[in-house]
């Protein structure tokens, strides 16, 4: 976010599991809707069920919810689907 000023596929895993800390599941979900993605690749891969096709489909989820959060979410601003104005990016495009 610091470089090109908008969110990683994984902007607000960490508040997420905060929300989820406090038992606040549906708050949790907003903020990242894969959030039980790195616990279902821990005990996968503990049980050594993680395959390739697995970590595709992860990948794809993590892709796909990506770009639907940049469609819907990012025009308004809605945390944490926030530009950052001051990134190197929209300082040298003069904010998209």
């Amino acid at each position: 976010m610091l470089i090109a000023g908008v969110p990683c596929p994984a902007c607000g895993i960490t508040r997420s599991y905060m929300l989820l800390a406090n038992f606040d599941f549906i708050a949790a979900f907003k903020m990242f809707p894969l959030f039980w993605m790195p616990i279902a690749i821990c005990i996968l891969a503990y049980y050594e069920k993680l395959s390739d096709k697995i970590i595709i489909v992860f990948i794809a989820l993590l892709i796909g919810v990506w770009i639907i959060r940049m469609i819907f979410l990012f025009p308004d601003q809605v945390p944490p689907m926030e530009l950052n104005e001051n990134g190197l990016l929209p300082l040298l495009l003069g904010r998209f």
